[in-house]
């Protein structure tokens, strides 16, 4: 159960960051 949470956690915690990283590169490149 435990676990589980921490997954769901960790998934938010890598969308969110891979939504901002690409965000920042692709304006910062201008591709």
């Amino acid at each position: 159960m435990v676990q589980k949470i921490i997954w769901n956690y960790l998934a938010a915690a890598v969308i969110l960051t891979s939504h901002q990283g690409w965000d920042r590169s692709t304006s910062g490149e201008g591709r």
